[in-house]
């Protein structure tokens, strides 16, 4: 079991990415039908039975948007965000030549880090906003949306195209869009 567990981490891309701008993963492995079935989370055909293991975050930023009420207030606080998500997107597309695909709140955490002296000691811990979840991230020039997003947050190209797939497939079952 131990062995399959490396396994799919050496063959998982988010272990050479830098851990200040995407979270790694710690483990991640294939769940067997017995473990999968004991968790009512994972239901269906095409039911997601992988268990992924990562750094513990504080909350994920849909968290502050709703709770917090800092966009429009706290200008300081809105820039660093921004920012730190900029800084982000800009190592996906110009260090590692890929985009996320599915970026929303829930998909930026907040970790609390170690900053670290000249001399590698610990001085004290930062809280940062960094990106999770890599499944529909995609090179830069290949056919993005090979996974389907979260629909509430797809970019205008992918909503054209899900949006037109729906309407071909309303016209073969009879169905109505609204």
């Amino acid at each position: 079991r131990r062995e399959q567990d490396m396994r799919l981490l050496d063959d998982d891309a988010e272990r050479h990415l830098d851990p200040r701008h995407v979270v790694p993963l710690l483990l991640a492995r294939e769940l067997t039908e017995a473990e999968a079935a004991s968790d009512s989370r994972v239901q269906g055909e095409d039911s997601y039975r992988f268990m992924l293991v990562m750094p513990r975050a504080k909350r994920d930023l849909s968290d502050p948007l709703a709770h917090y009420r800092f966009a429009g207030r706290e200008r300081r606080q809105v820039a660093e965000i921004l920012v730190q998500v900029a800084a982000h997107l800009r190592y996906l597309n110009e260090i590692c030549g890929r985009i996320h695909g599915d970026l929303k709140p829930r998909n930026l955490i907040q970790l609390e880090l170690d900053v670290v002296d000249a001399n590698g000691a610990v001085i004290g811990t930062k809280l940062v906003w960094c990106l999770i979840d890599l499944d529909a991230s995609c090179a830069i020039g290949a056919n993005a949306g090979q996974k389907i997003t979260s629909s509430a947050f797809f970019p205008p190209e992918m909503a054209r195209q899900q949006l037109a797939d729906d309407n071909d497939d309303d016209e073969t079952t009879g169905a109505c869009t609204i």
